[in-house]
């Protein structure tokens, strides 16, 4: 073994990422700061192959074959491959490297023997060139490493390797993130439609909460030290944990708070027994301490039974809730309860008989009983509780006989005896609860207690028999409403009184209102179909239309959920006498869907956008539909004002506008070049990866090839003679016929290199100038073959994102409102219609992307491309690449 090897001056994980030439470039660092070491880093570099940089490749590729980390530094193919990439002179230093440095990494020394078939490699080789061999021997690898181990001191060797692999660990991590970006990604399937809601609150759908935020933000301890807070410094609360019950409560905690984004540099230091701690700036701190326990207890059993009113049995102080036990006096005719509580503070099962009954003199209610014995089993360290109820008809004096428990026929526990003591009436009831004070009180004191205590605990309809009093109603209902507080009983008396404000708050929240319809607009009764959850907005992307036009007699809607919200919101529209501008908005919205696009106009036009709440959604229908117009300066004018918004979803909205009013402006397919705005967006990212593809197309006119390209360097061309009628005549699909002539060597071919992306004009050879020809363009991997066919069509087809581009074959302006119309051949060899439409304004059509699956059953495509004015064009094209 080395005495100091190199991997001794780094670290292990460092040592083990890098390579063969990155060590010994390691060993290059050293030699330059020890020119002591020169000589036999000379010899080191003479051992490596001539090219290093690819045997590096190779052998990470054989450690990638093998499923190993490059750390492993096993030695599989990589011994193969260095020798044969070794030349004459230098086989034996290579044999050497791999003995010496490589095996070393399986833990091996310098002398232990190599693998079979390495040994193998260097003796075909050896037997080849053997006098060279034997006369070019190097020091063995060990004496150069020990004289770089002794050339300088560790602590500066150590610290120079580890700043040098550093560099070495950023510059691979620069090129594997150039490799990565160098990928193009490739065609995407466009996903299926999604049905978008509003939601008032994060991942909550409206129907899902009521849009109610008692559901989502529960009542503690933290929203009572809010309540608690005078608005005066910052605002700290220790209970924050406690706001935990959703999503909506925890980040609404987390924004009240005043905890700075940044914490200080805090202090701390024991003393004694404690910590003294120094904030640096507002904080809050959890603790925890441990402290002595006290005497464990001895009882096997414990038993407890307490008695209370049922009609009064909580009481309330600082928002903490008591029981309200009562042992002394109790009253004729009131229901009392009595808790049972049994603990087993011990480790052990208990299975225990109970006996309980009610005290002589009492007669059960609710359910309960005179006497009961049950049997109970009582796991380690846990509690069981259990109530009856009873009362009194008869005041006196009456004996109580306790519960007892019984384990084994032996009684273990039992609670003590007790006495009750029963009167008419009792002088020590509770007269401060509100048990008492909506029966017995003033409306004075009623309104009092409302005013101070929390009414959220309180059965209101405890003072409903109040109400008949017209002021005393008023008066509490107005005092219910300013704390957010409705009781359906209270506000019944509203019809009572005759009261339309009140009985317009009723009557909604009555069977009433839901036999009268989705909508109604009354003097008493308003029904709105959002507000009631009956009905919501809903919108729908992506959603692409197979058929522009109507096939049969009836429009149909494909996508179910968009034709039951359809039929949902026009159901809705029967209801009222007149529609709203909101209502306008909706119907554009879902004319547009259907890709009725003059109807949508019409609805727009009928719209008073000062009538609207919506700017921006009206603004941004407006920029839409004036693309549609053939206008669009005026979508980009308003797509202009709202370039700096601050809301990053309008942003790009209508950045995406702006950027296809600038490729709509352009000069030709050749200069309009789309802008990426959302790079989460398939169709702007589809769109861009399309403009950046290679492209070649060409056309045969005047015995000469007019080749249009983009992202080239050079292209081939193959010339094929062929029988055109013939050819026709047995196969429509020409150019299924013309793959097969990719395997026959063409009659003439042409190489070119072409230096930028203007329009390649080839002339046809003389002699095949007057013959049918199959013709093949072919250049980075994509193949054009095609017959001529005269038109002034200018097409485009980007295959691997399945779009394509149309244009005036003689000015190179974008052509709109071009139709085009899609077959898709099936892998069973059946033709069917897949799509049509017309291309926009920037001349663009996308022949692909359909919600439904249908793409993954097409194994190829033919489209017409057809113009009133221009001719028309069928183009075969292939399925994208996914």
């Amino acid at each position: 073994m080395l005495e100091r090897p190199l991997n001794s001056y780094l670290e292990p994980w460092a040592y083990n990422r890098l390579n063969i030439a990155e060590r010994v470039l390691l060993a290059q660092r050293i030699k330059e700061q020890h020119t002591s070491t020169a000589r036999h880093l000379k010899d080191l570099y003479d051992l490596l192959p001539p090219d290093a940089e690819r045997f590096n490749r190779l052998f990470d590729a054989a450690l990638r074959s093998s499923g190993l980390e490059e750390g492993a530094m096993m030695v599989m193919d990589a011994p193969d491959m260095a020798l044969e990439e070794a030349d004459e002179e230098s086989l034996p230093q290579a044999a050497e490297l791999h003995n010496s440095v490589l095996y070393q990494g399986l833990g091996k020394g310098v002398g232990d023997p190599m693998p079979g078939r390495v040994e193998a490699s260097i003796s075909r080789k050896m037997k080849k060139k053997p006098r060279q061999a034997k006369e070019q021997r190097l020091p063995d690898i060990t004496d150069i490493m020990k004289s770089i181990a002794a050339a300088a001191p560790p602590a500066e060797m150590k610290a120079e390797g580890a700043v040098f692999a550093a560099e070495i660990s950023k510059d691979k991590r620069k090129r594997d993130a150039a490799k990565r970006t160098s990928l193009r990604q490739l065609y995407r399937k466009l996903e299926k439609s999604k049905e978008w809601v509003e939601n008032n609150y994060y991942q909550q759908a409206v129907e899902a909460n009521s849009a109610e935020p008692a559901d989502l933000i529960t009542i503690n301890r933290f929203w009572k030290d809010f309540a608690d807070w005078n608005g005066e410094g910052p605002f700290l609360s220790g209970k924050l944990f406690e706001a935990n019950e959703s999503f909506t409560e925890i980040m609404l905690a987390l924004a009240l708070l005043d905890l700075p984004f940044e914490a200080g540099e805090h202090e701390y230091q024991y003393k004694g027994d404690g910590l003294v701690f120094t904030a640096a700036s507002d904080l809050i701190l959890f603790h925890r301490q441990v402290l002595e326990a006290q005497g464990e207890s001895r009882e096997v059993l414990l038993v407890n039974q307490s008695f209370f009113a049922q009609d009064d049995r909580y009481r309330h102080e600082n928002n903490q809730r008591f029981d309200k036990f009562i042992s002394k006096e109790f009253e004729q005719g009131r229901v009392y309860g009595c808790q049972l509580v049994i603990t087993n503070p011990t480790s052990t099962w208990r299975e225990v008989d109970v006996l309980q009954q009610i005290p002589a003199g009492a007669i059960p209610v609710l359910g309960g009983m005179r006497t009961k014995s049950r049997h109970a089993v009582l796991e380690p360290y846990s509690t069981q509780s259990q109530e009856y109820f009873f009362y009194f008809p008869q005041p006196g004096v009456f004996p109580h006989y306790p519960v007892h428990v019984a384990q084994n026929e032996q009684v273990v526990a039992a609670a003590e005896p007790f006495v009750f003591t029963v009167k008419e009436e009792v002088d020590q009831r509770d007269k401060e609860s509100w048990e008492h004070i909506s029966q017995f009180g003033s409306e004075d004191e009623v309104i009092a207690f409302l005013n101070t205590e929390n009414i959220e605990r309180l059965d209101l309809e405890m003072i409903a028999w109040r109400m008949r009093d017209k002021g005393f109603f008023n008066t509490i209902l107005s005092l219910l409403s300013e704390r957010k507080k409705y009781s359906h009983i209270l506000w019944s008396y509203g019809l009572f009184h005759n009261e339309p404000e009140r009985i317009r708050q009723f009557l909604p929240r009555t069977s009433l209102a839901d036999n009268s319809g989705m909508v109604l607009d009354a003097p008493l009764l308003k029904l709105d179909p959002i507000t009631r959850h009956v009905y919501e907005h809903k919108e729908y992307w992506p959603l692409v239309n197979a058929r522009t036009f109507r096939l049969g007699n009836r429009r149909k809607i494909l996508n179910h959920q968009f034709h039951s919200q359809y039929e949902l919101f026009l159901k809705t529209l029967t209801y009222r006498s007149a529609l709203t501008e909101e209502d306008k908005m909706t119907l554009v919205l879902y004319m547009l869907l259907q890709d009725r696009i003059a109807e949508a106009m019409q609805w727009y036009q009928a719209i008073n956008p000062a009538k609207l709440a919506m700017k921006i959604q009206y603004d941004y229908l407006s920029a839409y539909l004036a693309m549609y117009r053939g206008v669009p300066d005026e979508a980009k004018a308003i797509a202009e004002q709202y370039q700096d918004y601050p809301v990053e979803r309008w942003q790009d909205l209508f950045q995406t506008v702006s950027a296809q009013c600038d490729e709509i402006a352009g000069d030709g397919i050749a200069g309009t070049e789309s802008t990426l705005v959302d790079e989460e967006d398939r169709t702007q990212a589809q769109t861009m990866l399309a403009d950046a593809s290679p492209h070649l197309q060409f056309e045969l006119e005047g015995g000469a090839l007019q080749v249009e390209h983009s992202n080239l360097a050079g292209l081939r061309v193959n010339y094929f003679p062929m029988d055109l009628e013939l050819l026709f005549s047995r196969q429509p699909f020409v150019q299924d016929l013309g793959t097969r002539f990719t395997v026959i060597k063409p009659f003439h071919s042409d190489e070119l290199k072409i230096s930028d992306e203007q329009p390649l004009t080839i002339k046809v050879p003389d002699e095949l100038k007057n013959r049918n020809l199959m013709i093949e363009v072919a250049a980075a991997g994509i193949s054009r073959l095609k017959a001529y066919y005269p038109n002034r069509l200018k097409v485009e087809v980007i295959e691997s994102y399945g779009r394509l581009r149309v244009a005036d074959k003689e000015s190179g302006k974008s052509l709109s409102k071009v139709y085009v119309k899609v077959y898709a051949r099936n892998g069973n060899g059946t033709v069917a219609f897949y799509k049509d439409g017309y291309t926009d304004l920037r001349g663009r059509f996308d022949y692909t992307s359909l919600n439904s699956g249908q793409l993954d059953s097409v194994s190829r495509f033919a489209v017409l491309i057809l113009s009133e004015e221009h001719g028309a064009l069928v183009r075969e094209v292939g399925v994208p690449q996914r």
